[in-house]
This record gives C-alpha cells, sequence and structure tokens, in this order.
C-alpha cells in the first residue's frame, strides 16, 4: 500500500489536528448559557482561560457544549482576561456539530480554533523539516 504524503500527515500527532478534523462539522444555532474568564498565576504573570457553556438543538433534542476548539482546551491566551464579553450569556451563537456523533461540538472550526501558540509549535518544526529535507537534497544532487 502507497501512501501519499502530505501536511496533514505531517501534523498529524500536533494537537490542531483535531481542529482541521472539523472543518466540515454542520452549523448549528445555539445559545450561550454561561461565560467566564479563569486565572491562574505563575512566575511569567497570569493567565486567562476562556470557558464558554452553551446548548444547541438538533432534531428536537438539545444538547450541552463548552469546547471552544481542540487546541483551546490545552492552551489559554494570556491576553484574554476579557474574554468572555464577546459571549454573554443568552447570546445566539453558531455551534459546529460533528455530523457523526451530535453530542460533539466547537465554537470554532479547522484553524480559526488553532491558537497563535499552536500554530508556532507546529509551524517551526515543519519548517526546519522543510529547510533540512532542501539541504540534504541539494547536498546530493551535487555529488
Amino acid at each position: 500500500m502507497v501512501r501519499c504524503f502530505s501536511f496533514r500527515n505531517v501534523i498529524h500527532w500536533f494537537p490542531c489536528n483535531a481542529d482541521l478534523d472539523t472543518n466540515d462539522w454542520t452549523p448549528v444555532d445555539g445559545v450561550v448559557t454561561n461565560s467566564y474568564v479563569s486565572t491562574s498565576s505563575g512566575e511569567g504573570g497570569d493567565t486567562y482561560c476562556l470557558n464558554v457553556e452553551y446548548e444547541y438543538t438538533i432534531d428536537g433534542t438539545t444538547y450541552q457544549g463548552d469546547k471552544i476548539s481542540y487546541t483551546s482546551d490545552i492552551s489559554c491566551n494570556s491576553w484574554s482576561k476579557n474574554a468572555d464579553e464577546d459571549y454573554p450569556e443568552g447570546k445566539e451563537i453558531t455551534v459546529y456539530v460533528n455530523p457523526s456523533n451530535h453530542r460533539e461540538a466547537v465554537l470554532d472550526t479547522g484553524l480559526s480554533g488553532v491558537g497563535f501558540s499552536t500554530i508556532c509549535i507546529c509551524l517551526f518544526p515543519l519548517v526546519g523539516l522543510v529547510l533540512l529535507y532542501y539541504s540534504v537534497s541539494q547536498t546530493f544532487s551535487k555529488s
């Protein structure tokens, strides 16, 4: 069996892979039921984590969710102290639902759900691999 090389195969083990898989999820109407910012303090200062709880209905069944994106679950933005102001209780929102499992939903799909720090973590090693490949291929082509 021949496997094709793709960018997706390279980042398979990065956390943003799950966010990329949400690109084709079904958009449905939802409503914010609660939002808040949790704070943790450390040597580098305060870190703020946005938490949003929401409801959405599919085929007469109401579901609850709290996932903004997969990478936001493992990474907080230190600059988002007032991020919950974007999600006041009662605000109508678009929720993206896994068509195979209606209990699984996110607010941000694809790369929009991937935080800046995660992009850097994914991008810098990838650039290094490309440069290494180019360097090695140039070395062997001169032989």
